[in-house]
């Protein structure tokens, strides 16, 4: 019974290779059926930059197409349409522009920081913290507690009396 069993294995595994070989000729190919002759075909997909206008058929090769102003495809394709390109959000800039083989790339502007789905506003640091890391378009701002005898922006405080009134001076 043993014996059966890893025979019956052995065989799904190299069923499961052999349909993936057949489905996944290479990169830059894929199957197509097709409907006036019947028959299964192998198409060259489209190259990073273009769309697929028109399947392969027996006489003739797959037709693509380059994508049109503010659209993309990064990849080797057989899709109908290229992609449209982002837009950056307003608390964004544009890091690399939009081009026919890649998207728009955008980063958080001075100020703020990205955080998994968007931009948010750098932390300010409360009354008694300063600055330990400025943040960065990546990285939110870190805070620490200012040591004894400095000021909320952990700048060291001097008080002073002149003409009978006290005056401060933050000593940077």
């Amino acid at each position: 019974m043993k014996r059966v069993f890893c025979k019956m294995l052995i065989l799904s595994v190299m069923l499961l290779f052999v349909h993936a070989h057949a489905v996944t000729v290479n990169a830059t190919t894929y199957q197509h059926f097709d409907s006036v002759t019947g028959r299964g075909l192998t198409c060259n997909r489209c190259p990073p930059g273009s769309y697929m206008r028109q399947h392969c058929t027996a006489n003739q090769q797959t037709k693509c197409v380059p994508c049109p102003s503010n659209h993309f495809t990064q990849y080797w394709n057989y899709v109908t349409k290229c992609l449209y390109c982002s837009y950056c959000a307003d608390d964004q800039i544009v890091k690399k522009e939009c081009s026919p083989l890649h998207d728009r790339e955008c980063e958080c502007k001075e100020g703020y920081y990205w955080d998994s789905h968007f931009c948010l506003k750098h932390t300010e640091c409360p009354s008694g913290y300063g600055i330990k890391q400025k943040g960065t378009a990546h990285k939110n701002n870190e805070c620490e507690k200012c040591p004894h005898g400095s000021h909320s922006r952990c700048l060291h405080l001097t008080m002073t009396y002149r003409r009978g009134q006290m005056e401060s001076q933050l000593d940077t």
